[in-house]
Parts: C-alpha cells; structure tokens; sequence
C-alpha cells in the first residue's frame, strides 16, 4: 500500500487527540489530496472504512483487508473489463471453435 504512510499522516494531522475518528468531510479530503483521485468518497465510504457510533471515519480501517488501493484497483478492472466486455465476447466466440460455451485447452492454444 504505497499510500499508507502519507495517508496516515494526513489522518493524524486532522486527529490532535490521537481518538482514530475524524469527520467524514475530513476523510474525503484527506484522500482526495493524498491519492489526487476525483471520487465521490462520501459515497464509497461504506465499502472503505468502518464509522464510529458518533458518525465519524475510524481512519485505521482503511489499512485493512488490503485498503483503499486494492479496494479501487479491484474496481478498476472490473470497471475496464466491463467495458471491453463485447470484444472480450467477440474473441471468445472465435475461440470456441465446437459452440460449446467453454474453451478447452486445445482451443485456448490454438488461438494463442
């Protein structure tokens, strides 16, 4: 995780009394400014970071079950796969030589 010290420290800076919480706005900010990616982070926040009973980001759960870029990069490929999902659909039909729906082997060979 490439960002983890950087984030961590950004997190710090908006947490004086070390509590681990800081605001969601915050959260948002944080990220936006380390990982200088335009995303709708109050959106994504459910899937990224656990919240404390009082609404604000527990900021350490963003380093957990691989964080925030293995989060986004999983979503990248899928989004990318997504959309060359026709050419992707195009290339096995003309490798599924019987019209089985599966490639054996042998047709995955032949077409490398």
């Amino acid at each position: 995780f490439a960002n983890q010290g950087p984030l961590l420290a950004a997190f710090e800076s908006k947490d004086p009394d070390k509590t681990g919480c800081i605001t969601q706005s915050e959260w948002a900010d944080c990220l936006r400014d380390i990982l200088k990616l335009d995303l709708p982070w109050r959106t994504l926040r459910p899937k990224l970071v656990e919240v404390a009973t009082d609404g604000k980001v527990e900021y350490m759960s963003c380093f957990t079950d691989g964080g925030i870029e293995a989060t986004l990069a999983n979503k990248q490929v899928t989004e990318a796969i997504y959309r060359q999902r026709n050419t992707l659909e195009t290339i096995f039909r003309i490798l599924d030589t019987d019209n089985s729906g599966f490639l054996t082997r042998d047709e995955l060979k032949s077409g490398l």
